[in-house]
């Protein structure tokens, strides 16, 4: 893994339990997932995104909020398709959805909404990517069910801390693909203790760790979320 694009083979090569979702996510020792501009972009690196793109190569579908969508202006992925999930109903801000030249045309958009939403929801983005699916109430159980409907295995979760906690809190989340583009010398387990902590993780198993240059990619299995009442 001397250079960023030998990532890419790496990562989509890793192994992966299917059927499951498999959370992506980048921080720093301190436990941050965003910076200044309140978006991921202001901590990650080109080693992290070039292992991103693996994980994307290796997954059928991928899964964020529409607010992350909207922060990090979400194009159409070449690797595999989209599904955003939003309790409004509203979808405007993201390239993936509105944008004609934000990614490959052929690239699927599924939007994610309540059953009592999907009508609205369809006469508003009709665009020939976009395709609307019901998840019910919107329980986890619904959102999962909607996602085998279509298809989808292995599942990437590239969604925020808020969200990423909630999947992990309703033990949705099977393993977690941490990157800590700060870390340089620590060990995983330093490195990573304030950010599964913010994610609310009580314990996990450590299943790999990879350094190159400074930043550490590790893998998380046997998630313990904390319990709220």
């Amino acid at each position: 893994m001397a250079k960023p694009d030998d990532l890419r083979d790496y990562f989509a090569g890793a192994f992966w339990t299917a059927p499951s979702f498999l959370l992506n996510i980048v921080s720093n020792r301190a436990g941050e997932f965003t910076g200044a501009t309140g978006s991921s972009r202001d901590i990650s690196n080109e080693l992290d995104y070039q292992a991103l793109i693996g994980f994307r190569k290796a997954a059928d579908g991928i899964l964020t909020t529409a607010h992350t969508a909207r922060t990090e202006q979400y194009r159409r992925s070449r690797y595999a398709p989209l599904a955003l999930v939003s309790r409004s109903g509203d979808f405007s801000g993201i390239p993936a959805v509105e944008v004609d030249t934000a990614g490959p045309a052929e690239s699927k958009v599924y939007l994610l909404v309540r059953r009592g939403q999907v009508r609205s929801v369809k006469a508003r983005y009709s665009s020939p990517w976009i395709q609307v699916v019901s998840i019910g109430s919107g329980s986890t159980f619904r959102l999962s069910f909607a996602l085998t409907r279509i298809g989808w295995r292995r599942i990437l979760v590239e969604a925020g801390p808020s969200f990423s906690s909630y999947l992990i809190g309703k033990s949705v989340i099977r393993g977690i693909a941490l990157s800590i583009t700060d870390a340089e010398s620590m060990s995983p387990l330093d490195a990573a203790a304030n950010a599964l902590r913010n994610l609310g993780v009580v314990s996990a198993s450590l299943e790999s760790a990879d350094r190159v240059d400074g930043t550490l990619f590790t893998r998380w299995s046997d998630i313990h979320p904390l319990r709220r009442s």
